[in-house]
């Protein structure tokens, strides 16, 4: 959800939190709820100081647009990606319908490790992991930019940033790293069919009311959980103690991820009517139903001067879009049959096509052998340049 955190660095008495965050990473996923303070000044601080205030409201509503810029930004990205990444993660409808029950059980499992261990081993423990995450999802994002430089060069800018901001734990690296895990999510985690993102996005925007409005467990959590699980703009400068904006990358990941079907949907159909350049027709107006909702949310923040759970505005768009543009183009139908499995209309024929009309899975490598595998691609980026027809060095 997006919302008003206060300083992550500093105690603030009455200072509460109310911003959902839900991470995927590889298979897994986090949600975080938390309750903040006023996303504006009081009235009694505005006619004080009226000039301030309005230079606040100018500052928020900057910050509030540049995170809106950054989402849609890491989105497209990803789901541009994700048309030509060769190995992802599938989540089918079953899997989608265990989603909110995961997220429960991890948001638990966290509430009671906060509960029963020591802040600081906690606190060591998330950041030695979002570190070594960090380092993979830097030289991930970046590796189209500085794979020409030298074969070490994404890896390198991994680990140095990783490191500098493990130190540091500065408001702009940690955008980065977010960013760079959020592009990562969205071009490796795909959904198999509309079907489970229907699932998926019905079942998280139950979850996250219920999470939200519920329970307080979402609020112990979120406010001693650190890492770059959420975008962070400066607000309120005129304060003495710096607050931030906050978008979850929940919010960014799970519609990412639907959008990119939605992209992926638009090349199947537009090979099968002979477009020629492709139509991004339903990947465009999720594309916009996403802003849009994004700018229903912040009005809502403004309005009721609370944090809105951005799911419960996103999913509505973005889904309702989709079916009523398949409902003008006469393929709801198609749409809602679309499947990527191997199994599925969209997988089918090129799966079998490549194994001689059988479906061969490949066999689980050793411990060793994936050691190598993940340094060989999630660093060096062997399969990814040679995908691309470079040389190793």
């Amino acid at each position: 959800s997006a919302g008003d955190w206060g300083d992550p660095g500093a105690d603030e008495p009455g200072a509460f939190f109310r911003s959902a965050v839900f991470l995927f990473f590889s298979s897994s996923d986090l949600c975080l709820q938390g309750v903040p303070p006023p996303l504006l000044p009081p009235m009694s601080d505005a006619a004080a100081e009226p000039a301030a205030v309005e230079a606040g409201i100018s500052i928020v509503y900057a910050s509030l647009a540049s995170m809106a810029a950054m989402a849609l930004i890491a989105v497209h990205i990803g789901a541009q990606r994700s048309l030509t990444a060769t190995r992802t993660e599938s989540v089918s409808s079953k899997d989608a319908s265990y989603f909110p029950l995961y997220g429960s059980a991890a948001l638990l499992g966290l509430y009671i490790v906060f509960k029963l261990v020591a802040k600081n081993i906690v606190d060591l423990l998330i950041t030695t992991y979002f570190a070594f995450a960090s380092v993979f999802a830097v030289a991930s994002a970046f590796r189209p930019a500085l794979r020409h430089m030298h074969r070490l060069a994404p890896g390198l800018t991994g680990v140095a940033l990783a490191i500098v901001y493990t130190v540091t734990k500065h408001w702009a690296l940690n955008n980065l790293v977010a960013l760079s895990l959020a592009v990562c999510a969205i071009e490796l985690i795909t959904l198999s069919s509309f079907k489970a993102s229907f699932i998926l996005l019905a079942g998280l925007f139950v979850y996250d009311i219920f999470w939200v409005f519920g329970t307080d467990v979402m609020v112990t959590v979120a406010m001693k959980f650190t890492g770059p699980i959420k975008l962070m703009v400066p607000s309120k400068m005129w304060t003495s103690k710096p607050h931030y904006v906050a978008l979850g990358l929940g919010d960014i990941v799970v519609p990412g991820i639907f959008l990119a079907l939605l992209l992926r949907y638009d090349r199947v159909r537009s090979r099968r009517r002979g477009f020629t350049p492709a139509r991004k027709l339903f990947y465009f107006g999720g594309m916009v139903a996403y802003a849009a909702a994004f700018v229903c949310c912040f009005a809502a923040m403004r309005i009721f001067e609370a944090s809105q759970p951005a799911l419960l505005y996103i999913v509505p768009a973005c889904l309702g879009v989709a079916c009523a543009l398949a409902l003008r183009e006469g393929e709801l139908g198609e749409l809602y049959a679309y499947d990527e499995s191997p199994e599925g209309s969209a997988g089918a024929p090129a799966a079998a096509a490549a194994v001689g009309g059988e479906v061969k899975a490949e066999p689980e490598p050793s411990f060793k052998e994936g050691l190598v595998k993940l340094w060989r691609e999630g660093i060096l980026g062997y399969e990814a340049d040679e995908a691309a027809g470079l040389k190793k060095d």
